[in-house]
């Protein structure tokens, strides 16, 4: 007898629902367990809105789909995303998450803020406040133009004399200020494989918190700033099932989409629990477009399912069956998937946590997330670890590392 969903456990994998041998052609509501067959099935259905063709003459083993899958009522706002057992048809994802701590100054005048800039560096000294003050209260769009402008004035670099006068994790965040965000993410690859040892954690956080666009766009610039192809510097420093994940997600466009498609999600969630994590390396042609070509809102569909199945988060289940660069490739897809705000809380807290600080972590979540989600960060910050974003750095920062710092984040004005 088929175990209720909800109460299986390892042991009952590939029990529900029974398999059976299939020598008529693949129907509406019958799936293909073939596992190369089954992720082109479930992509062509997802164009189709799954209105497939009964003289399908795909024939290889298939699924019954369960009774209570077969609904083709739409889920109400209440139930949010299916909670009624319901898993046809598709439904609008929430909205995404943004909250902005650095926006468009409104009185900009490029012009006024080069010349304030050049009088803070002119001479002897330099007036980092007002580097400061000035540099926190402009987009990043405003800064470029600020560029041009110093350049057209003074016939100088403006980055390179703001580097010329400033030193130490000050000099860091006001060269990440200064450059575009994909001059910025070009650097930041860069500096996670060159030379010896790779820093793995920075390569998946970038590549699997940036839209197509950005990475699109970083990859320009990373072969205009090194002369090198991106995908062959990833290729070169990692191996095995991670180096086709990475190159998944760098070359293949995400869906983005704000759609929810629940049949395809319930039946993906199904047979990423049957197969198991420790597995799903196994099945490379199934679970990795599963995870790098899915929409984050999708994906967050297929998590809530997987746990309505077995019972167990996704989360757990990898944890327990899985370590090392994968493990956390597939936990920050689903974190991101889940609440992307939370995932930057945790790598600033992990990354000011203990003794020492991961200073570049540091520089590049602010840096990056000031003008998308950084006031969502600072929350979910305080909701998961008790204390305040700014009651950390203002304990592992000091000087003028910890104005800037606390400016970006928009809790204090350097002083």
């Amino acid at each position: 007898m088929t175990p209720p969903l909800g109460s299986l456990t390892r042991s009952d994998r590939k029990k529900v629902p029974p398999y059976t041998a299939c020598k008529a052609p693949l129907e509406a509501g019958e799936i293909c367990r073939s596992c190369k067959h089954l992720n082109r099935f479930l992509d062509d259905c997802a164009q189709k809105r799954f209105s497939v063709n009964p003289s399908d003459t795909h024939r290889q083993a298939h699924r019954q789909v369960p009774d209570t899958h077969r609904a083709t009522d739409m889920p109400t706002e209440q139930t949010k995303y299916g909670n009624s057992a319901r898993h046809h048809g598709s439904i609008k994802a929430l909205a995404s998450f943004h909250d902005p701590t650095i926006v468009e100054f409104r009185s900009f005048n490029p012009d006024d803020d080069a010349k304030a800039l050049h009088k803070a560096m002119k001479g002897f000294g330099t007036d980092e406040k007002a580097i400061i003050n000035l540099l926190t209260k402009r987009s990043n769009y405003q800064r470029q133009i600020i560029t041009d402008s110093y350049q057209a004035l003074y016939n100088k670099d403006l980055l390179k004399d703001l580097k010329s006068e400033l030193s130490g994790t000050l000099s860091e965040v006001v060269e990440g200020l200064m450059q575009s965000p994909d001059v910025f993410d070009a650097n930041e690859i860069h500096r996670a494989v060159a030379g010896l040892g790779t820093d793995e954690e920075a390569l998946i956080e970038i590549l699997c918190s940036r839209s197509n666009a950005e990475i699109q766009a970083l990859r320009a610039a990373y072969e205009r700033l090194f002369k090198k192809d991106l995908r062959k510097d990833i290729e070169g420093d990692t191996s095995g099932y991670f180096r086709r994940l990475l190159i998944a997600e760098l070359q293949v466009p995400r869906n983005e989409a704000d759609e929810i498609l629940l049949y395809q999600a319930y039946h993906e969630a199904l047979a990423l629990w049957e197969t198991g994590p420790k597995k799903w390396a196994q099945d490379e042609a199934f679970s990795i477009p599963i995870f790098t070509r899915r929409s984050h809102a999708h994906l967050r569909h297929v998590f809530d399912e997987y746990k309505k199945i077995c019972g167990v988060d996704i989360e757990k289940d990898i944890t327990n069956e899985m370590t090392g660069d994968v493990a956390d490739f597939f936990l920050t897809i689903i974190k991101l998937s889940r609440n992307p705000p939370a995932y930057f809380a945790e790598r600033l807290y992990r990354a000011m946590k203990g003794i020492g600080t991961n200073e570049k972590e540091v520089v590049r979540v602010i840096v990056s997330r000031s003008e998308k989600d950084l006031g969502a960060v600072k929350t979910e910050f305080a909701k998961l670890y008790g204390k305040s974003l700014e009651s950390f750095i203002s304990g592992d920062f000091s000087g003028d590392a910890k104005k800037i710092l606390l400016a970006l984040i928009g809790e204090s004005p350097a002083k």
